[in-house]
């Protein structure tokens, strides 16, 4: 879980992260999305919450996250075994769910949309200026409801 609300990556890159892709508290990653288009690379930093998850779990010696068999994930298994554990919880949940989650709190913590665009993988800018202006509106519904208090 702390992979995804920690670095906003898809479900087929989050499978394939190990410790070849991270240095220096950096995670650097080609997401399979873009292979094919822009090539481009998501970097993202491992903060200290992430890094101690990581650090608290088993991991594989080519990959973060390993299946029960201590084998590296296939895309379509993960998904089901997060759903499994999301249903065992009690909560509803997906992976996509999870990278909205954090796109959502980047943005609302004042990221700009290159840098959503950066850190997501996106390559036009459309995505990430959903993510900030649903932000933007947000701040400025809370702040102008304040101003109703002002009323002469």
């Amino acid at each position: 879980m702390d992979l995804f609300l920690y670095t906003g990556l898809r479900r087929s890159d989050v499978v394939r992260v190990g410790p070849q892709q991270i240095a220096d508290n950096v995670l650097s990653i080609q997401p399979v999305k873009t292979q094919r288009s822009s090539g481009d690379v998501v970097t993202v930093r491992i903060l200290p919450a992430l890094a101690e998850s990581i650090a608290k779990t088993t991991t594989g010696d080519k990959t973060l996250l390993i299946s029960g068999w201590g084998k590296p994930f296939a895309v379509k298994g993960f998904g089901n075994c997060f759903g499994d554990r999301c249903d065992e919880a009690g909560v509803p949940g997906s992976a996509h769910g999870l990278r909205k989650a954090a796109a959502t709190r980047c943005a609302e913590n004042g990221a700009t949309a290159n840098e959503l665009m950066a850190m997501f993988g996106w390559t036009t800018l459309q995505e990430a200026e959903w993510y900030t202006r649903a932000a933007e509106r947000r701040k400025l519904g809370l702040s102008g409801s304040d101003r109703l208090s002002q009323i002469p």
